[in-house]
């Protein structure tokens, strides 16, 4: 029997999908942003896209994208009980401009899916194993090169993961119907959070966040998650920073409602 993906949340929520973006601007093979003048490029475009004042804001678009990848793979274990395999040679990354909004995108060339074991303890180390794999061959040297070339902290974009993946993780709670899904994703999401922060080039897991919220203007009886780092929106010609970005003080925030 063929394993049948719903790419309906993927394409919406995290930008990853099989046919690509009907908006994208640009498109080059993933495995090419591992090349510093190809990175160069695409920051530089994204620069221009964005009327930004330097290439932080570019490089956290880059680094979004890579979130993308990282919480499909959480949805589709969850969901499937299967792996997702997402080497950068079979990736596409599109820069997308919609709505007067830039994005970071990935279209997946072929999907190549691997079941998983079922038994707890050798499931568990399946995981751990692709996730450790991942980060240190995927997702680690692409983040390393666009903070290098744009000349900031890698921090700027693996900070914002947190919060991040908190918002996929209160999505699936809110809305999948299958406890069972509920309950495999948070035991996935906690070895997601188990692994070792020199993994990430840090001195702790991006992943281990604890959330804090804030009033929501529009819907006083479900709060807004604080992002985990700023996502450098801001940072361009007209730009202003995001009600829940962590930089606001209380009394800015206050006078955006």
């Amino acid at each position: 029997m063929t394993l049948i993906i719903d790419f309906d949340v993927l394409e919406k929520y995290l930008l990853v999908s099989l046919k690509g973006n009907d908006h994208s601007i640009l498109s080059i093979p993933a495995e090419e942003l591992l090349h510093p003048e190809t990175m160069d490029f695409m920051l530089k475009q994204g620069k221009t896209a964005f009327n930004a004042y330097d290439l932080s804001l570019p490089a956290s678009l880059v680094g979004n994208a890579l979130f993308g990848l990282c919480g499909a793979l959480q949805w589709v274990m969850a969901q499937h009980n299967h792996w997702i395999d997402f080497p950068l040679n079979n990736l596409l990354f599109q820069m997308i401009s919609h709505n007067g909004y830039l994005y970071g995108a990935f279209q997946i060339k072929q999907l190549v899916l691997r079941g998983m074991p079922s038994d707890g303890h050798a499931r568990e180390e399946f995981i751990r194993s692709q996730l450790t794999a991942f980060y240190e061959r995927e997702i680690g040297p692409v983040v390393q090169l666009a903070a290098e070339r744009a000349g900031v902290n890698p921090g700027l974009i693996w900070n914002q993961y947190g919060a991040r993946m908190i918002y996929l993780r209160d999505f699936l709670l809110e809305n999948e119907p299958d406890e069972q899904v509920k309950q495999t994703f948070l035991r996935d999401y906690d070895l997601l959070k188990s692994l070792p922060a020199n993994l990430f080039g840090k001195f702790k897991n991006p992943f281990v966040c604890n959330p804090r919220y804030v009033d929501n203007p529009r819907n006083p009886d479900k709060p807004l998650l604080l992002r985990s780092s700023c996502c450098m929106y801001y940072n361009r010609e007209g730009g202003v920073k995001c009600y829940n970005c962590p930089r606001l003080t209380p009394e800015q925030r206050m006078r955006m409602q």
